[in-house]
């Protein structure tokens, strides 16, 4: 397993930033950076010196896994219909009671 080093760029969320991905090859670590940033990163290095690392001050970036409610949240507003029952279906699903718009617990 080798380490890759990942650039972001100029207006992307993480600029000046990069990211590590240790994988087999350059091919699977870019696999794997497109499955965890999609296309919004810049360049693919094999060292840090490479990418500038020292040389342009860049901070790492840390990818974090979506928890499943995340996932699941996420599915619901860009697909479901919810409309005005989205406060309501998120409290349920992160199970707190939903409130009315006067602040008193629905029963």
């Amino acid at each position: 397993m080798k380490k890759h080093y990942f650039t972001f760029g100029f207006g992307q969320p993480h600029e000046n930033g990069y990211h590590v991905v240790t994988a087999q090859d350059r091919d699977q670590a870019r696999a794997e950076m497109f499955r965890r940033f999609g296309q919004k990163w810049s360049f693919q290095y094999d060292s840090a010196d490479a990418a500038g690392v020292d040389r342009f001050h860049l901070h790492e970036v840390k990818f974090r896994e979506a928890t499943r409610t995340k996932r699941v949240l996420r599915w619901l507003f860009d697909n479901a219909p919810l409309g005005r029952f989205a406060p309501y279906v998120l409290g349920l699903i992160l199970g707190r009671r939903p409130k009315t718009k006067y602040g008193k617990y629905i029963k």
